[in-house]
C-alpha cells in the first residue's frame, strides 16, 4: 500500500520543521563554535603571554640566584680576609707590645749608661783637676828636669854609651 498524498504531507511538514530546527541548532552550534574559537585564541594568547612571563621570571630568578651566590662567595672571601686582618692585627699588637717592652728596657739601659757616663765624666773632671793641681804645684815644677832626663834615658837610642 502506498500512502496517499495527504498522509505524506504531515510527515513532510514535520520533517521540514525538524530540518529547520536542526539547521537552527546547527547555526547556533556554529556560533558557539566561533565564540569558542575566539575564546580559545584568547586563552592561547594568554597562555603564550604567561609562558613568556614565566620564562622571563625564571631568567630573572636564575640571574638573581647567580648574583646571590656571587655575593655569598664574596662575603665568604671578605670574612676570610677580615679574619686574616684580625689575626695580623693581633700579631702586630703583640709585636708592638714586645717592641714597647724592649724600648722600655733599652731606655732603662740607656739611663744606666748615662748615669755611668755622668759618673765617669765627674771622675775625669776630678782626675783632671787633680792633675792640674799636681802640674801647677811647686814640686812638679821642680822635678821637671828629672822627668825629662828619665825620658831621655828610657828611650832606646837616648842612653849614652
Amino acid at each position: 500500500m502506498k500512502p496517499g498524498p495527504d498522509s505524506t504531507a504531515p510527515d513532510s511538514d514535520a520533517l521540514r520543521k525538524q530540518l529547520i530546527l536542526a539547521q537552527v541548532q546547527l547555526m547556533e552550534l556554529e556560533d558557539v563554535r566561533d565564540s569558542l574559537r575566539t575564546e580559545l585564541a584568547s586563552a592561547q594568547s594568554l597562555l603564550e603571554q604567561n609562558r613568556l612571563l614565566t620564562d622571563s621570571a625564571l631568567r630573572a630568578h636564575d640571574h638573581t640566584e647567580s648574583a646571590r651566590l656571587e655575593l655569598q662567595e664574596e662575603c665568604t672571601r671578605l670574612r676570610a680576609a677580615l679574619r686574616q686582618s684580625r689575626e695580623q692585627e693581633v700579631a702586630l699588637a703583640a709585636r708592638f707590645t714586645q717592641a714597647q717592652s724592649s724600648l722600655a728596657e733599652r731606655d732603662r739601659t740607656l739611663s744606666d749608661v748615662h748615669a755611668v757616663l755622668a759618673a765617669l765624666r765627674n771622675r775625669i773632671e776630678q782626675l783632671e783637676a787633680g792633675r792640674q793641681a799636681i802640674e801647677s804645684s811647686l814640686a812638679w815644677r821642680c822635678t821637671a828636669p828629672l822627668r825629662a832626663l828619665g825620658r831621655l834615658l828610657s828611650r832606646p837610642g837616648g842612653r849614652p854609651q
